[in-house]
């Protein structure tokens, strides 16, 4: 089998440069689409499960909820979502990440 017809270097037909400029961080398009990608911040509320924070989320489009916050226990975080249950009304919420902005606690925030 030929395999240089399916290269697609300088001398390839598919291959062509046309002076295009190569993206960089000022001219490339934001493909963050708004998934939150921040692992850092899942990483860091993982790590302070069972401490009372307050989670400020927005959701976009939401006419009743368009910016809300959720206080309460950390019982779980992940890449997609966290649960917080509020001790003063019994409640349990599962928040999706994408949605969160930042949080807050009167306790230290472990990193």
């Amino acid at each position: 089998m030929n395999n240089n017809y399916y290269t697609n270097g300088p001398g390839s037909p598919l291959f062509t440069n046309n002076d295009v400029e190569t993206p960089n961080q000022e001219t490339a398009p934001n493909l963050n689409m708004g998934y939150n990608t921040n692992s850092y911040l899942n990483e860091s509320l993982y790590l302070n499960k069972g401490k009372l924070m307050t989670i400020y989320t927005t959701f976009n489009g939401s006419v009743e909820w368009p910016n809300k916050k959720f206080t309460g226990i950390l019982e779980y975080a992940s890449l997609d979502h966290l649960t917080i249950s509020d001790p003063k009304t019994g409640k349990w919420y599962a928040i999706p990440t994408i949605y969160v902005n930042y949080v807050e606690s009167d306790e230290k925030i472990v990193e």
